[in-house]
């Protein structure tokens, strides 16, 4: 059942590739938010190793695996929307189905796409997943599985062209504009 749209929670989910800058991005938005007396919650699959093994112990990082933890993190967001608050989602999300069922779901949902070219995102691995990933077959969107970018986000940003500060500036300005946030 999607969530009524006049309530006061919300969704940011942020989606780029994998070193695309989407973590920083998160934890500014959260910390902005929070700043802001707005409850928010940041639910970071990648490196948030509570997240993983509570929720998400059973899945690995394969097809099935993302597709599911799109859903679970759903889940999760719209039970802290349905309390009035604001879940920001990190995740590379790849596919666009299990997004927009997520997105149907919560209702109060903004999608930001953090762009940054593969190339840039391969130099700012300090984890090693692309190298993996063209060595050893480890499933990566945009390297070895398919990486779906947004259609119609209601916020892009460039991480090669703008400060996370910049970025974050962006998105407040957005959700201000979306009547999410107090102007």
């Amino acid at each position: 059942m999607a969530q009524d749209k006049s309530g006061k929670g919300f969704v940011i989910w942020i989606i780029g590739l994998a070193s695309a800058g989407k973590s920083t991005l998160a934890r500014l938005v959260e910390q902005r938010l929070l700043n802001g007396g707005h409850p928010a919650v940041l639910l970071e699959p990648s490196s948030g190793e509570e997240l993983k093994r509570r929720l998400m112990p059973d899945l690995g990082f394969d097809r099935d695996g993302k597709i599911q933890i799109t859903r679970r993190l759903g889940y999760v967001a719209r039970l802290i929307t349905q309390c009035g608050g604001v879940a920001v989602v990190p995740w590379i999300t790849p596919e666009r189905e299990p997004l927009e069922e997520v997105r149907r779901e919560i209702g109060r949902f903004v999608e930001v796409y953090v762009r940054c070219p593969l190339d840039i995102c391969k130099e700012r691995d300090h984890r090693g997943i692309y190298v993996r990933a063209e060595t050893e077959g480890h499933p990566v969107p945009g390297v070895t599985e398919p990486f779906e970018p947004p259609v119609n986000p209601e916020v892009a940003v460039d991480s090669t062209r703008q400060t996370p500060e910049e970025e974050v500036s962006v998105i407040m300005e957005r959700l201000k504009a979306l009547g999410y946030l107090d102007s």
